[in-house]
This record gives C-alpha cells, structure tokens and sequence, in this order.
C-alpha cells in the first residue's frame, strides 16, 4: 500500500475498466470483485468496486447499498463467514 484515501472518479473508472478489459478477453471470470476490508474494532467491512458493503460485527451481518442505506440485515451465518474467507483464501 503506498497511500490511504477515498476513491475518486479516476479510480472507480479505472477499478471498471479491469473488469471490461477481461469481460473483452473473454475472462469474465478472472475478476470478480475488487474489495477493500477493513477490521473495525469487533466488525469487519467487505467493500467492492461498486461500493456496496457488508458487515460483519457482533453475530449481526448487514448489507449496505453505495448510498449507504441498510438493504439487510440479520444474524450472521457460518455461509457467510466462509464466503468471505473464500474471497480472500483465508482457508
């Protein structure tokens, strides 16, 4: 990591175009998210390119849209942890 900041323009569109790029090379399966994680204090945060997030504190799993409404949420499942590990090989 070379700096910490909050995305710009630039760099959605760049985060898009790796995305398009493989779809065009006929990988659309090469990328399937770009993500940042983020552990607060007891709570993990799964953020992709298009800005959703999920959330993971507490025994609790929420799911926020990009404008950073709750779209769901309710008791966090064993499926979900090891989905989330699985996007990182964290086996």
């Amino acid at each position: 990591m070379v700096a910490t900041r909050a995305a710009g323009r630039e760099d959605e569109a760049r985060l898009r175009s790796f995305g398009e790029s493989a779809r065009r090379r006929g990988g659309a399966r090469l990328i399937d998210a770009i993500v940042e994680i983020a552990e607060r204090g007891a709570a993990i945060e799964v953020t992709d390119f298009r800005g959703w997030r999920e959330i993971v504190t507490r025994g609790s799993y929420i799911v926020k849209d990009p404008k950073g409404r709750t779209v769901a949420r309710r008791p966090v499942t064993a499926a979900d942890i090891i989905r989330i590990r699985g996007m990182f090989s964290l086996d």
